[in-house]
């Protein structure tokens, strides 16, 4: 009996060292510590910021071609000449720094910096009417380097149990990611999203107000927005411009896009509305409520990529940009983006 209990003894012992070999990983300094939450923050694809640079000039600001999304095809009644443009990114510098935080410590947060520089390319143009509708004809090309500064807060936390090179350290909460050019007479005052139900109601999903305290707000896995594959999506954009040159400028004197999607490849960038709901050529309307209030509207269909799971991360990017920056040639760049994560389930 005794040899019995002695064994028992032994094997519970062993268990006991086992588990707190996985739970409690060799004790790291500062410099180690930050190495790995370093290379957690490159490793990261959701952290990136591929939705300033575009490929081609394809961004068109009077004009969306896509009729099944809305699109503004009459441009010739509904608006002005059309214009597209493009941001063309030529350096990304970054730096991660730390909160203080005690040796130890199983949580610590993080400010993300970066310092985006490149060009903004201006295509003006005329459209003429063929067989297959509207077609875009340049006329002119401008560009202005700008530069852009992101900050993005984020938040680690130490998972027991892991023992794994990252000694357990994992992304825990992101706030949204924030980029400004400096000066900039446009700013984003708020973001909503409502999600369609199956009576054609909309239903509010996600709402983000910007203040002060905005990088305090942390984005997690507990209220990260989340839609149905196939779902229709409307996007709320609140708007401050205070350019006091902005009667000079068509509208609001801004223009407000949003950016969505996984991976920059696979990423559409369309023209949100504030025309208080004006319906376009094919009958479709853009569903805003008022014109010209600064509030800007776009109706989406979230599409999940095939072989994606539920976990996989999709980003929206809001885009205002000023009328002097896209329309005066000699005016200054002026512009703000946002970016929120979201899941789209199946």
């Amino acid at each position: 009996m005794k040899s019995v209990f002695m064994t028992l003894f032994s094997i519970s012992a062993v268990l006991m060292i086992l588990n707190c070999d996985r739970s409690q990983t060799t004790q790291l300094d500062s410099n180690d510590t930050e190495t790995i939450l370093n290379n957690l923050v490159g490793m990261d694809s959701e952290l990136t910021l591929d939705a300033l640079s575009d490929e081609e000039i394809a961004n068109e600001i009077f004009m969306d071609g896509e009729s099944d999304e809305l699109g503004r095809l009459n441009v010739t009644e509904n608006f002005d000449l059309p214009i597209r443009w493009g941001r063309f990114v030529h350096n990304i510098q970054g730096t991660v720094q730390f909160e203080p935080y005690e040796t130890g410590a199983d949580t610590i947060y993080a400010l993300i910096e970066r310092i985006i520089t490149g060009d903004l390319v201006i295509v003006n143009g005329d459209t003429t009417t063929t067989d297959s509708g509207f077609v875009f004809m340049p006329t002119d090309t401008l560009s202005k380097p700008f530069e852009m500064f992101s900050t993005r807060r984020v938040m680690f936390a130490r998972v027991f149990g892991f023992d794994d090179s990252f000694h357990g350290w994992r992304i825990r909460g992101k706030s949204p990611v924030f980029i400004r050019s400096d000066p900039s007479n446009v700013d984003i005052t708020s973001i909503t999203l409502l999600r369609q139900d199956i009576n054609s109601e909309w239903q509010s999903s996600f709402t983000f107000v910007n203040s002060d305290s905005a990088l305090s707000y942390l984005i997690t896995n507990h209220n990260i927005p989340r839609f149905i594959n196939h779902q229709r999506v409307k996007a709320l954009l609140q708007v401050e411009n205070t350019n006091p040159d902005e009667d000079l400028y068509p509208d609001s004197g801004e223009g407000a896009f949003l950016h969505y999607g996984q991976f920059h490849h696979l990423k559409g960038r369309h023209p949100m509305f504030d025309d208080g709901g004006l319906v376009d050529y094919h009958g479709n309307s853009s569903g805003d409520a008022y014109e010209n209030d600064n509030e800007f509207t776009r109706i989406i269909r979230v599409r999940r990529q095939i072989g994606a799971s539920d976990r996989n991360i999709y980003k929206m990017y809001f885009d205002v940009i000023d009328y002097e920056t896209l329309l005066n040639p000699d005016g200054e760049y002026h512009s703000t983006v946002i970016g929120i994560p979201y899941i789209i389930m199946n």
